[in-house]
């Protein structure tokens, strides 16, 4: 679940934002469920008292889902609530990204109301798959980048090593625990020992988890 925290400032007669006065705060969301943590601070010289955020006759984007918890807070004059309200957002998995207002309206039991919007921003979900990029530049003299994705849920060891043409290792170029996602790595052909190597074809081969992929390089001096 993606989680974010929104601090809202109240005032005797308006309610502004922690990104500023007037400002529009902005979360980013997921398809499925996200969940955000409203906080008080109230800049006034009053007393706030059980603040809670009012879930009726709110019309919400088509695909999304919001759903308040019943906690009320107490802010006092020029201070900070020491808790927040969780707010869980819910994005229906077909929705296309996009971005969304979402309105939402602080009261107490004393009658007061701040109504205020949320810029949602629906981000594109991405699907990793293992692959190992061809290098660019292609041929090379002085530096290649050898792009690589990775598909595996839990962090694996990943190596990214240089062979020779006999098969000999050259330089490791990753040798380290990597999660999914995308990362890519420099050679400036030289050795373990910071040695330029000689003008020829080299390899370089990719293996995290239980997958393992080369290809072929030319270096030229």
């Amino acid at each position: 679940m993606q989680k974010a925290i929104i601090i809202v400032f109240i005032s005797l007669l308006s309610l502004s934002f922690a990104t500023g006065a007037d400002s529009i705060p902005r979360i980013n969301l997921h398809h499925g469920d996200n969940e955000v943590v409203i906080k008080i601070a109230n800049k006034s010289s009053t007393d706030y008292h059980s603040l809670y955020i009012d879930m009726n006759d709110q019309a919400f984007p088509d695909g999304i889902l919001v759903i308040a918890d019943d906690k009320m807070l107490r802010a006092t004059a020029k201070g900070k609530s020491d808790d927040g309200i969780v707010v869980k957002i819910t994005v229906d998995e077909k929705l296309s990204p996009g971005v969304f207002n979402i309105p939402l309206t602080l009261k107490d039991k004393a009658g007061h109301s701040w109504s205020y919007k949320v810029e949602a921003v629906l981000q594109t979900r991405l699907f990793f798959v293992y692959a190992l990029m061809p290098n660019y530049p292609n041929p090379f003299n002085s530096e290649t980048k050898i792009k690589y994705s990775l598909a595996n849920e839990k962090e694996q060891r990943t190596h990214l090593v240089i062979f020779g043409l006999l098969g000999q290792t050259i330089r490791t170029l990753v040798d380290t625990k990597q999660a999914k996602g995308i990362y890519d790595a420099h050679w400036d052909g030289k050795d373990s020992f910071g040695n330029s190597v000689p003008s020829g074809v080299y390899f370089y081969r990719l293996s995290s988890g239980g997958f393992t992929e080369s290809r072929k390089m030319t270096f030229l001096r």
